[in-house]
């Protein structure tokens, strides 16, 4: 793909500060694309788009979960930038807590941030995108808790789940505007998030080399992704090489999702 297919204006993309949200704005920057960088670390967002070389980009502090600050956050993006093409719901929050275990208030804060988020920033969007002359796309990152369950997070899976439902809708209602919109469901990723996980896991004792090969073990393709390679569907998703994409689900693990997997067992032909 040519920078000249994929640049058609400016994108949002919210938790841009580090992880995935810092690898797809600089891919976006990489292929001309001005970006609007949101996360709740408002420093984060600023170096993300100090990195962010050859195109105007900002960085702004934004919770999600706060419509009143989302709003005025696109009213920003928009100023500086001119009418928004593209938006990335990126901000997301994990916490681990069973059924009988989690806190109300923790899984009201999931459901604010992964939810509500992806709510907030559509609405604040939407004028600004119908604004814009050229193709428009809104992708929404998900996980692959969104086609499936996992018993240590299952608020986490709601949320995600809720989500990828609300995009389709999304998806459905603006499509006569010509507008898409799609859902990117990764699956592990070698991101700050992972680290922390891998360093609380170690916490309470245990391995965090056999924790990382247990993770390894559940992907067919034998190892964790980097940020950029799930960017670069993102990225697609945006550009008008897409342009006939809208209401899909994809997701991006490896293989993963895809059935059971024992590379142990396997006895292929010689």
């Amino acid at each position: 793909m040519t920078k000249e297919q994929i640049a058609q204006g400016p994108v949002i993309v919210t938790g841009g500060g580090s992880g995935l949200g810092r690898a797809i704005c600089l891919l976006l920057a990489e292929a001309g694309r001005p970006v609007a960088v949101w996360d709740l670390k408002a420093e984060s967002a600023r170096r993300t788009a100090d990195e962010c070389h050859g195109v105007q980009a900002i960085g702004l502090g934004v919770d999600v979960a706060d419509r009143a600050a989302v709003d005025a956050a696109a009213a920003s993006s928009e100023a500086a930038l001119g009418p928004i093409a593209g938006l990335v719901c990126n901000a997301g929050l994990t916490i681990v807590g069973p059924i009988g275990m989690i806190r109300p208030e923790d899984y009201r804060r999931m459901m604010s941030v992964n939810l509500d988020g992806v709510y907030h920033a559509i609405e604040a969007t939407l004028p600004s995108l119908r604004r814009f002359s050229g193709p428009r796309s809104i992708v929404v990152v998900s996980s692959t808790e969104a086609v499936r369950g996992t018993a240590s997070i299952p608020a986490y899976c709601a949320s995600k789940h809720a989500a990828l439902g609300f995009t389709r809708s999304v998806a459905l209602a603006v499509a006569p505007e010509g507008i898409r919109a799609n859902v990117v469901c990764p699956g592990t990723m070698a991101t700050p998030m992972l680290e922390e996980q891998i360093a609380n896991a170690a916490a309470q004792g245990m391995s965090s080399s056999h924790l990382h090969a247990a993770m390894m073990s559940m992907v067919p393709l034998g190892r964790i992704a980097e940020p950029a390679e799930v960017g670069r569907v993102v990225r697609f998703l945006l550009s008008d090489e897409a342009s006939y994409v809208t209401g899909a689900t994809i997701v991006v693990d490896g293989g993963m999702t895809t059935g059971s997997f024992q590379l142990q067992s396997y006895q292929g032909e010689h």
